[in-house]
């Protein structure tokens, strides 16, 4: 409803029910003088079309526009660059792949990509046609299954086969990711070849475990692999798509911070309390008496303190530890540390620093790469998703896409029989991706011989009867 409202100057006749209340959440904001995420793009675009000066004032500021990602804009992105390169001072330039349009559900609309030379008469287009990161089998595979004629040239060289392992249960198919983790790296435990998952005559492949990843279609795949991965000790990162501000215990100090920054918003008053009462905290012992003087490490610390979390699990100490980091990089004051906090969208890359292996989702991949990738759960219901309802076939077939191209030289695409979802156990079917890629560029996943382990030796008693 915002974006039509100023984009085709009149809200569309499927919103008009629900426009009083729209109109009343409006006035509430501005009430509070606070703007919601869409807001910021929207108002931008309302103020270029009311007040043309400002627009130039940008276009001038901003002679040369490059835009990334170009498939991934929203209809309210394209027209505040419009607005801009309109007035005829601004040179715009964009790169994108429509093959790479994921984030529908996020309100992108790939037609902006099609549409650009439309958009901007004159418009020259350039085509790359070269692929610097995967092997000539991974891009034919990918492009195969996106129905292209010719897949970009692969510069690594040819490569290896894609392997597809077949699991019966979710379980296994971690246990089996831990296996080849462990293979390729050599063995990193006697388990590993006391077991006979690796022999001790492997090398392994000059890898480290930052060179894997480990991908998913729902955040909620990546519990058992880090159950497995615990078992077997092996370092890992999950990066998932939750923001910081909504992880214990950022969410509280960010709100808390937010009512000493406005004390007269009783918006953030509430919001701070209720997360008081459902975390088991007193908010009539704590002193809301904490200065803003100082530096913002040493107003998180105080705020820490005052709370008296309990900060003994990983995830929460994770937590505090990226909310620091953040504090350290900011220039500026308390607001524009709550502003940049306020707009995290949750996907946080630099957290994937050190030798570890990825968990994440597909959608938190973009972008990244890896010299191994495993996307598990290639089954139909996952991939492509429908088990909320309906879907967009060419979008999930899109995603897919996109995880088979985050790999440089070794893919692994993993399917299991039985699988636990939201609680229930579910018969599942491969996913009809698979039958899609061409058998001659598939071999099944070699894996290790599982010995029958004997019976325990049992401890003699001392005084048998």
């Amino acid at each position: 409803m915002k974006r039509s409202s100023v984009i085709y100057d009149d809200t569309d006749e499927q919103y008009q029910a629900l426009f009083p209340l729209f109109q009343k959440y409006q006035e509430m904001l501005g009430e509070l003088g606070m703007l919601d995420l869409d807001d910021l793009e929207v108002e931008t675009l309302r103020m270029f079309k009311i007040h043309p000066e400002v627009c130039i004032k940008y276009a001038r500021r901003f002679p040369y526009i490059f835009v990334d990602e170009y498939q991934d804009t929203n209809p309210s992105q394209s027209a505040i660059l419009k607005e801009i390169v309109r007035e005829g001072i601004t040179v715009i330039s964009a790169i994108g792949d429509p093959d790479q349009a994921i984030y529908g559900f996020r309100g992108a609309d790939v037609g902006n990509f099609h549409n650009f030379a439309n958009d901007f008469p004159g418009a020259k287009k350039i085509s790359l046609l070269k692929n610097y990161r995967s092997t000539e089998v991974i891009l034919k595979g990918s492009s195969i299954l996106m129905g292209k004629e010719k897949p970009l040239e692969g510069i690594p060289g040819k490569g290896e086969s894609i392997r597809i392992g077949t699991c019966l249960t979710y379980s296994e198919e971690a246990e089996m990711v831990v296996e080849q983790i462990e293979k390729l790296m050599g063995g990193i435990t006697l388990f590993s070849l006391d077991s006979e998952r690796v022999s001790s005559h492997e090398d392994g492949e000059d890898l480290g475990f930052g060179d894997m990843a480990v991908l998913y279609r729902l955040n909620s795949q990546g519990d058992g692999f880090e159950e497995a991965f615990s078992r077997a000790g092996l370092p890992y990162v999950r990066s998932g798509e939750r923001a910081l501000i909504n992880q214990y215990p950022v969410n509280i100090i960010w709100r808390f911070l937010q009512t000493l920054c406005y004390p007269d918003n009783d918006y953030y008053l509430k919001a701070y309390m209720d997360l008081l009462g459902e975390n088991g905290l007193d908010g009539d012992k704590i002193s809301r008496d904490c200065t803003l003087e100082g530096s913002l490490e040493e107003i998180i610390d105080h705020a820490l303190s005052l709370h008296e979390f309990n900060l003994s699990s990983k995830e929460s100490a994770d937590a505090v530890r990226r909310l620091k980091v953040i504090a350290e990089n900011i220039n500026g004051d308390i607001r524009s540390f709550l502003d940049k906090l306020s707009l995290d969208r949750g996907i946080d890359h630099t957290a994937l620093s050190g030798d570890r292996v990825a968990l994440m989702s597909l959608h938190a991949a973009k972008g990244l790469e890896w010299p191994v990738v495993f996307i598990t759960g290639c089954e139909d219901m996952l991939i492509p998703c429908s088990l909320f309802g309906d879907h967009d076939e060419a979008e999930e077939k899109r995603l897919f896409y996109v995880g088979m191209t985050r790999a440089r030289r070794r893919l692994i695409l993993s399917h299991a029989g039985r699988r636990k979802i939201n609680g229930r156990i579910l018969d599942m079917e491969p996913s009809p991706f698979l039958a899609l890629i061409p058998s001659h560029l598939c071999i099944p996943l070699e894996r290790a011989a599982w010995k029958r382990k004997g019976k325990r030796y049992k401890q003699l008693d001392l005084f048998p009867g």
